[in-house]
């Protein structure tokens, strides 16, 4: 499937996932917990290569994902991006297999299924340590991005929280008992803080190649706007694109441990892909998850091209679903 997704035109992989975590003997030092298997990465690139399309493809590795533990951060992310860089290096790359590795990585830190779970608030220490850990790994030039549930950046509200307890005004007569959302917690990623890198020569670049932000959360603003309140696909891709590439408050200040001024922030439109479901979700009237049609989205996306609103691209999750329903 994956080979097949490429033919049909994805050029980013992101391959799912690993734990930025600590040695089980030696709480002291840094571990990267891997999920994947990464003589099947270097295959797949090989695979890839040998079609002629190794140029176009990017590939990631995702760290976090839903129920997984947050990085550790009893360590210093120099520390934990030394180690990454090691273990890309020297157990991901295969050049016996022409693969050195991933090119870069995508934060997909989120919340937890059990309400109780530390893992359902990102502490102050947690998002400092992504956004070095993040601005480490631009001046070593890896690509880095950032993959948002919808709650966790949302410009129709300058409201910010670490909690990611939260629920939707919209969705409470509805789902009232499903308070999974954030409030905003990935904004600091795009604030001052972090937005920006110095580069060893003194440049200053983008830390953050591209955002894609989940429309596919749960009971989201996008599931309840098209299926609950039958606006367009085509009206409401419109509005958001141009909502979050525009600039939008957040009030950090509110948050005095994570120290961060309140301050306008934006996605630019260069920068955005707008992230969807696929055959996992089942697109019933009153499903939990948005899904779309190809024929919306294209219809979307060149609504979105004649605006001049064309974002980076449409990213989904994920390629084990894809072809069903």
């Amino acid at each position: 499937k994956i080979i097949q997704s490429v033919q049909n035109g994805v050029n980013v992989l992101a391959w799912f996932s690993i734990d930025l975590t600590n040695d089980e003997n030696d709480k002291s030092l840094p571990k990267i917990f891997s999920r994947v298997n990464v003589t099947c990465v270097a295959e797949t690139a090989k695979s890839i290569r040998e079609l002629g399309l190794d140029d176009s493809v990017t590939h990631l590795i995702s760290i976090g994902g839903w129920n997984s533990p947050h990085p550790v951060t009893t360590m210093s992310p120099e520390k934990m991006f030394q180690e990454f860089d090691r273990w890309n290096k020297e157990v991901v790359s295969h050049l016996e297999l022409g693969f050195q590795g991933f090119d870069g990585l995508d934060w997909d830190v989120e919340g937890n299924n059990d309400l109780g779970s530390p893992y359902n608030h990102l502490s102050s220490e947690c998002i400092h340590f992504m956004g070095r850990f993040s601005q480490l790994a631009k001046k070593k030039h890896y690509i880095v991005s950032i993959a948002p549930a919808e709650s966790y950046l949302d410009p129709t509200t300058p409201l910010f929280d670490r909690s990611l307890k939260h629920d939707y005004q919209e969705w409470k007569f509805l789902q009232p008992k499903f308070s999974y959302h954030g409030l905003n917690s990935y904004a600091p990623f795009l604030s001052s803080a972090y937005s920006s890198t110095f580069l060893n020569n003194g440049e200053v670049v983008d830390t953050f190649d591209f955002v894609m932000v989940q429309l596919y959360e749960g009971y989201s603003h996008a599931c309840y706007n098209i299926t609950r309140q039958n606006q367009s696909v085509t009206e409401y891709l419109h509005n958001f694109v141009h909502q979050i590439t525009s600039p939008f408050e957040v009030q950090f200040s509110n948050d005095q441990e994570l120290n961060i001024p309140t301050q306008y922030i934006q996605v630019p439109l260069h920068k955005l892909i707008i992230g969807l479901a696929n055959g996992w979700a089942s697109g019933a009237p009153d499903s939990k998850f948005l899904a779309l049609t190809s024929e919306d989205l294209a219809i979307s996306y060149n609504n979105l091209s004649q605006s001049n609103l064309t974002p980076l691209g449409y990213g989904f999750w994920n390629i084990q679903d894809e072809g069903k329903n």
